[in-house]
């Protein structure tokens, strides 16, 4: 019985993460708007938030902070997001680059163990299977914000992620974005965000 009852725990976590939905740029607390494009920025930094994002996987438990970064274009141009670059200020820090989003399965895998010595066993190399740690799971990738461009009227969103243990107030600067018709760069913004 208390199997199927995990079971069925485990299942609703999952069906929770799987459907999760970020909200119009314009519901945030921590947003701009500049120039017909609204961005906003939420940190996801307590279990319930994280949970309903990442189901078991847990990233800020290793010190990786999921940042949800959603843009809405209300422009008649597409946006081209292909110089996107997004960095993270504390207060009277240094900025923090985020992290490819390819990277933060290695983040808390600990250093492997290498070979010393000895012949090895088997004459002919075999294919290893890579062992991952707590964040090796496909979830993370899928988040990612990944777009290039967006269209009039559309808008995406996805998660960028910091490695830092800082907690309180902090600038998310956003800049890189650029109109596609007039190749021209459009603003450079900074969004006062504060997370646990």
């Amino acid at each position: 019985m208390s199997v199927l009852l995990l079971t069925s725990v485990v299942s609703i976590a999952a069906d929770k993460a799987a459907s999760f939905r970020s909200l119009p740029a314009s519901e945030y607390e921590a947003k701009a708007n500049l120039d017909q494009v609204v961005m906003a920025v939420d940190a996801y930094d307590t279990e319930e938030k994280v949970k309903s994002a990442f189901g078991k996987i847990n990233p800020p438990r290793y010190s990786i902070l999921p940042v949800l970064l959603v843009i809405q274009n209300n422009r008649q141009t597409p946006l081209d997001l292909h110089g996107l670059k997004i960095t993270y200020r504390p207060r009277g820090g240094r900025e923090i680059e985020a992290l490819p989003a390819s990277d933060v399965k290695y983040e808390g895998a600990g250093p492997t163990r290498p070979r010393v010595g000895g012949t090895p066993r088997y004459p002919i190399p075999l294919p290893s299977r890579k062992k991952g740690g707590p964040l090796w799971n496909n979830i993370i990738e899928e988040r990612a914000f990944a777009a290039t461009m967006i269209a009039p009227g559309e808008s995406a969103s996805g998660f960028v992620y910091f490695l830092t243990e800082y907690h309180g107030g902090v600038t998310i600067m956003i800049s890189g974005l650029r109109d596609s018709v007039s190749r021209q760069d459009l603003f450079f913004t900074e969004i006062p965000l504060t997370h646990r």
